[in-house]
């Protein structure tokens, strides 16, 4: 009863002040059970939709999914304006598959890397709860080669674990290989690439030389400068800068993503704003 009590408020009225939704959520956690949120989309004339068993306990993503049945909406707009029923779609920091299942609705297959073993379990279920059959489960992350990596876990929200080393962070490691290695002995062309991992996307970005030269895939990049001067420190800049010349190299243009629409930018503004911003790179 006090869980619909507080559903039928939280959002509207007295229940969108910031500080009755905090409250909302502290007291909701004392009583949650897994829920089953399902998202509806269009897609050209179709409708497609599909679910996902969510519970705040577990992450930062799934309380989203939780109190506002909806996920990185920017995101998942662009992918419904630019994918294609045909392409080739590869998920690298997939986490519980809410981006992953959205393509999966659309594209012929899907590639889905999820190194963290808590969260790659998640994500096994997340795909059984909706019985896709496109999508290829990867429990390997993507770098510049092939290696195992320190990672640093948070146990109460592994989609917060990076590379950073982070106090009271369970250390574990994980296998690395390149995306270049991974397609090397297969025909499929990539045809879109979405990359959050946490600091490490210019790694990931490097392994990927040869794949950008022979598919001139569309890439979802998200970007995150501070997390890359407390990784590389004072090389962040030139790091980075290199990444973004073979880009430019590949004639490739960049777009900052906006609610409804994309924002064309240099290479040079990636280095003037400090906070995490979601690129897209066409």
């Amino acid at each position: 009863m006090l869980n619909k009590i507080l559903d039928k408020y939280y959002g509207s009225g007295i229940g969108n002040n910031i500080i009755i939704k905090k409250t909302y959520k502290m007291i909701k956690r004392y009583f949650l059970k897994d829920k089953i949120v399902v998202f509806n989309y269009k897609y050209k004339n179709e409708n497609i939709s599909f679910k996902m068993k969510v519970n705040p306990k577990y992450s930062n993503v799934d309380e989203i999914i939780y109190f506002e049945k909806e996920y990185a909406t920017k995101i998942k707009k662009l992918l419904l304006k630019n994918l294609k029923e045909k392409d080739i779609f590869i998920d690298i920091g997939a986490n519980i598959g809410a981006i992953s299942l959205l393509a999966s609705k659309i594209v012929k297959k899907v590639y889905s890397f999820e190194p963290v073993p808590f969260t790659y379990k998640r994500l096994l279920e997340q795909i059984k709860l909706n019985n896709s059959k496109n999508i290829i489960v990867v429990k390997k992350g993507l770098g510049s080669k092939k290696e195992k990596i320190p990672f640093y876990v948070n146990k109460y929200d592994q989609g917060l674990s990076s590379v950073m080393p982070k106090k009271n962070y369970k250390k574990m490691f994980l296998e690395i290989t390149t995306l270049d290695d991974f397609f090397k002995n297969k025909i499929e062309k990539i045809n879109f690439i979405k990359i959050d991992v946490e600091g490490y996307e210019f790694e990931t970005l490097k392994g990927m030389k040869k794949t950008i030269e022979k598919n001139h895939p569309k890439i979802i990049l998200e970007y995150s400068p501070i997390f890359y001067k407390k990784i590389y420190g004072k090389k962040w800049y030139d790091i980075i800068k290199k990444q973004l010349d073979f880009l430019k190299k590949q004639k490739y243009s960049f777009y900052l993503i906006k609610e409804d629409s994309v924002e064309k930018i240099t290479s040079e503004d990636f280095f003037k704003n400090t906070i995490q911003e979601d690129i897209f790179i066409k």
